[in-house]
């Protein structure tokens, strides 16, 4: 594993409505798994969404989504925050890449 440090930050800032989107409206047939921290559902991006240069006409990127089950306390969203941090930064060819996030009132994903 290596952590990435370059200083600019790749992740995408997504909508709430645009993983909704990806994922169907988070459908029960998008579900993938779930866990203490939330559930987790399968959807696509468009890969110019998702890649460092232009992608226009590639093939959706195949995404997995966490709703993040957590409290909305300060403590809730300090965890949630650590861990889009750390996987923003984690680079290793076993794990799942964070493409991005979403921050929006009460919502707290990742993608």
């Amino acid at each position: 594993m290596r952590l990435d440090s370059s200083a600019r930050n790749p992740l995408v800032a997504f909508s709430f409505e645009e993983l909704r989107a990806v994922t169907s409206n988070f459908r029960q047939d998008s579900l993938i798994g779930g866990g203490g921290f939330g559930r987790v559902y399968k959807g696509a991006v468009a890969a110019s969404a998702a890649a460092d240069g232009d992608s226009d006409g590639a093939e959706p990127q195949p995404v997995a989504v966490k709703v993040h089950d957590g409290d909305n306390s300060f403590q809730g969203h300090r965890e949630w925050l650590a861990e889009v941090i750390f996987l923003g930064h984690l680079s290793h060819p076993n794990l799942v890449r964070l493409v991005g996030y979403c921050c929006e009132g009460d919502h707290r994903l990742l993608g």
